[in-house]
């Protein structure tokens, strides 16, 4: 014997997901929704991936590669740290009665400036190159070198200004403290 079915008004007919199942005297009323299970998951999926997404492309990957930061820098070759990448030029100023030049050098990745000049000058007067604190700390000498430029150490610079400076012949000079 086939029980009687039980006349029942939907609360949620508007909702097209929500379908009332036909109730009998054996079985109240209860509601069931059509893959909101499988929507929701695939929703939670599609957030957590872009999310995935977005962190990895913020995260930094120079600062992966530096081999220091900051006030750990200073006094520190900007090339065997890896703060030279994405480095570049503040100021630069030309050595008098020559076409090489000063270069005052910034690594925003480190936060760092040194000084820089043509190899020849670097190599054939080292002791002539320096970058210049205004407190008055300094690092002097080109004592890197590659077969374009040389360089001095690195001053960590978050607030004071640096210039890079040529002292001797044929002229001395420097850039704007920057």
């Amino acid at each position: 014997m086939r029980p009687t079915p039980i006349q029942h008004t939907p609360t949620n007919h508007d909702d097209p997901t929500f379908d009332i199942v036909e109730a009998t005297e054996s079985h109240p009323p209860r509601a069931k929704r059509r893959g909101s299970v499988q929507r929701f998951g695939a929703a939670v999926a599609i957030v957590a991936f872009v999310a995935m997404a977005m962190v990895s492309a913020a995260e930094p990957k120079t600062a992966e590669a530096v081999g220091c930061y900051g006030d750990w820098c200073s006094g520190k070759d900007p090339v065997a740290t890896g703060c030279d990448r994405g480095a570049y030029s503040v100021a630069h100023v030309r050595i008098p009665g020559t076409w090489a030049y000063v270069y005052n050098m910034w690594s925003p990745t480190c936060k760092t400036q040194w000084a820089r000049v043509s190899n020849h000058y670097g190599q054939s007067y080292p002791w002539r190159l320096s970058a210049v604190q205004d407190t008055g700390y300094k690092q002097t000498r080109a004592r890197h070198h590659s077969g374009q430029y040389s360089w001095t150490n690195m001053i960590y610079t978050p607030r004071n200004c640096v210039s890079a400076k040529w002292t001797g012949a044929p002229g001395s000079t420097g850039t704007a403290c920057w």
